[in-house]
């Protein structure tokens, strides 16, 4: 072999070694670069046993405290006195002693000339609400008897015949009741009609004064 052809044989060599790097130098870059982006193109890991998002509890709401209606309470049954007086004589004839007391006005009750009111009212003030209501119902049951005095028992109800407007305005409204006929007891006389009076407290109507024997007024009168 000439000196010219070993020349020629090395250089071919040395292309060939050169040419093989870069080669496994380009290999071994586009490996990294796949190694290095291989976390972006990841897929997401699925969660085995997700938690549920907590809902938070609802607070409880605070309980409303029922008051006691002290006077009144016939609310919309008692906003027109003509209704309120025909649902009073109608709760008064089936002796429904808690329905009776939201028709009166129990600080300005006058019954047959005694102004009771003034005594409820007293106690009120002095914070003795058990006596006061103790007081209250006592009356209520006794001046319900009169129900158990009516000859018939089918008049007991209410009549719109029963009731005559004498007076009426928007301070008051004055009525002559006429109750059933009923049996002769030392408390009741047969026949006699009542004045019942009715005035505004707020939006209701009440009974403020009850006078069984009206016509005695006009006889004292001079």
């Amino acid at each position: 072999m000439t000196k010219f052809a070993r020349r020629h044989l090395c250089m071919g060599i040395a292309l060939s070694l050169l040419i093989g790097c870069h080669e496994a130098s380009e290999r071994r870059a586009t490996i990294h670069h796949q190694i290095g982006a291989a976390p972006l193109q990841s897929p997401t890991p699925k969660i085995l046993n997700p938690e549920k998002p907590t809902t938070p509890k609802p607070i409880p709401a605070t309980p409303r405290i029922k008051r006691e209606i002290l006077v009144g309470g016939c609310l919309a049954t008692c906003e027109d006195p003509t209704l309120a007086i025909r649902t009073f004589i109608t709760s008064a004839m089936q002796r429904d002693k808690e329905q009776v007391r939201t028709y009166i006005n129990t600080a300005r009750l006058v019954y047959n000339n005694d102004p009771i009111g003034e005594t409820w009212a007293s106690q009120y003030l002095a914070g003795e609400l058990g006596e006061r209501r103790v007081s209250i119902d006592k009356w209520l049951k006794t001046w319900l008897l009169w129900v158990e005095d009516i000859i018939d028992p089918a008049d007991r109800r209410f009549f719109g015949q029963s009731i005559r407007v004498i007076e009426q305005n928007q301070r008051r409204m004055r009525i002559l009741y006429r109750p059933p006929d009923r049996r002769s007891s030392p408390r009741t006389l047969p026949g006699t009609e009542w004045l019942l009076v009715l005035e505004p407290r707020g939006l209701e109507w009440l009974i403020t004064n009850i006078n069984e024997h009206p016509e005695a007024l006009k006889i004292r009168r001079p």
